[in-house]
C-alpha cells in the first residue's frame, strides 16, 4: 500500500526520489507493480551509471561510474542468496546473490529487465573469461552484441589459448574506449585492431610483431611480455618522431630484458636529463613525477619521455608525450 501512495505524489517530488535512490532500491520498487514500474521506467532512464556484465566464475551484472558498485552476482549455489557489502580498494561494493539453476539464461534475464529499467542502448562494460562457458563463447559474444550499440570497455581472458574465440569478441562487438586482452593466445595469433581506442593493454604480448604494432591506433599502449627487438623498438620510435604511426599516442609501454638495451633503442635524436631533473606528467588516470630519463622530439615539435621503470617481475621502456599547453 505504501509502495501504491507512491503514485500520487506530484511528479517532481516521484522524480527527485527516484533520483536519489540506489539501482538496487529502483528495481525493487519497480517490481511493486505494473505502474510503479513504467513511472519509474520513465524517471530512471536518466541515471548516471555505466553497466558492467562479466561472464566468469563468478557472474555478474554491475552498476558502476559512482564511488560505490552496486552488482547482481548470479549463483547456483542456494546457500549464497544473502547481500554482501564490503570494500575493496577503497571502493564499497554492495551485491546481492540471485540464485539461478541455469547461470546464463538467468544472467540475460536479469540484464534485460535492467536494460528495460534504465533504458540501456549502448557503452557497456563487458568481462569475458574463455575457459568459463568455452562452449558458448561465440553465443554469448553475439547476445552481448545484440544488446547494446556499442562497448565501452572490455576484457578478454583464459587461460587455454581460444584464438578462434578471442578474434570473434574483437571481430563482433564494437569497443571504442577499452581493451584489455589477458588471455593466452598463440605466437601465430593476428586481428585487427579495433580504431581509436583510448586504451589497449595485452598482457602475453609475444605474437605482437613489429608491423602489428605500427597499426595499432591507441592513445596508451601497454604491452606486457613483448617478443619485440631492441631494433624493433628503435623503428617504432623512429616511426613516430617522423609521425609515420601512432600521430594519437599518448602513453606506450613494453617490457625489455634489461636496461642497457635502451642505449640500443635510443639510437635516434634525443637529450638526457640528470637525476636531478623532475617532471611531472599527466595522464587520462593518474599523474607520473619522472626523475632524470631521455626525450625525443617529433617533426612537429611534439615530444616524449623515455624512461624504464621496474616492475617485480620485469623491466619496463615507457614513453609518455608531452601534451602541449592551450592557452
Amino acid at each position: 500500500m505504501r509502495k501504491l501512495k507512491f503514485l500520487l505524489l506530484p511528479i517532481l517530488v516521484i522524480q527527485e526520489i527516484v533520483s536519489m535512490m540506489n539501482p538496487f532500491e529502483i528495481l525493487n520498487l519497480s517490481m511493486a507493480s505494473s505502474r510503479i514500474k513504467n513511472v519509474v521506467q520513465l524517471y530512471s532512464k536518466h541515471a548516471r551509471y555505466f553497466y558492467r556484465i562479466e561472464f566468469s566464475e563468478r557472474p555478474s551484472i554491475d552498476f558502476t561510474g559512482t564511488e560505490d558498485i552496486w552488482r547482481y552476482e548470479i549463483t547456483a549455489d542456494r546457500n549464497r542468496t544473502e547481500v554482501e557489502d564490503y570494500y575493496q580498494n577503497s571502493m564499497r561494493i554492495m551485491t546481492i546473490c540471485v540464485f539461478g539453476k541455469d547461470i546464463l539464461e538467468e544472467v540475460k534475464s536479469w540484464f534485460k529487465y535492467i536494460k528495460e529499467i534504465f533504458n540501456i542502448d549502448g557503452g557497456l562494460m563487458v568481462i569475458i573469461n574463455l575457459d568459463t562457458f568455452p562452449g558458448q563463447n561465440k553465443a554469448i559474444t553475439d547476445w552481448v552484441n545484440s544488446q547494446t550499440t556499442w562497448t565501452r570497455h572490455c576484457d578478454i581472458d583464459g587461460e587455454k589459448v581460444r584464438d578462434d574465440d578471442v578474434k570473434y569478441v574483437l571481430n563482433t562487438l564494437n569497443i571504442r574506449i577499452t581493451l584489455n586482452i589477458f588471455a593466452n593466445v598463440s605466437d601465430n595469433f593476428r586481428f585487427e585492431v579495433p580504431q581509436f581506442l583510448s586504451q589497449l593493454y595485452i598482457e602475453n604480448g609475444g605474437w605482437i610483431k613489429l608491423n602489428q604494432l605500427l597499426e595499432i591506433d591507441a592513445s596508451e599502449i601497454f604491452i606486457r611480455n613483448t617478443k619485440l627487438t631492441r631494433d624493433e623498438l628503435t623503428v617504432f620510435f623512429k616511426n613516430w618522431m617522423c609521425m609515420k604511426s601512432q600521430i594519437g599516442l599518448e602513453c606506450f609501454t613494453a617490457g625489455i630484458e634489461k636496461r642497457d638495451d635502451v642505449d640500443t633503442i635510443l639510437d635516434v635524436p634525443h637529450e638526457n636529463f640528470g637525476t636531478e631533473t623532475i617532471r611531472t606528467f599527466e595522464l587520462k588516470t593518474q599523474e607520473i613525477k619522472l626523475r632524470g630519463g631521455s626525450e625525443i622530439r617529433r617533426c612537429d615539435g611534439t615530444t616524449a619521455a623515455i624512461f624504464v621503470t621496474t616492475e617485480p617481475d620485469r623491466l619496463v621502456l615507457a614513453m609518455i608525450v608531452v601534451k602541449k599547453k592551450m592557452f
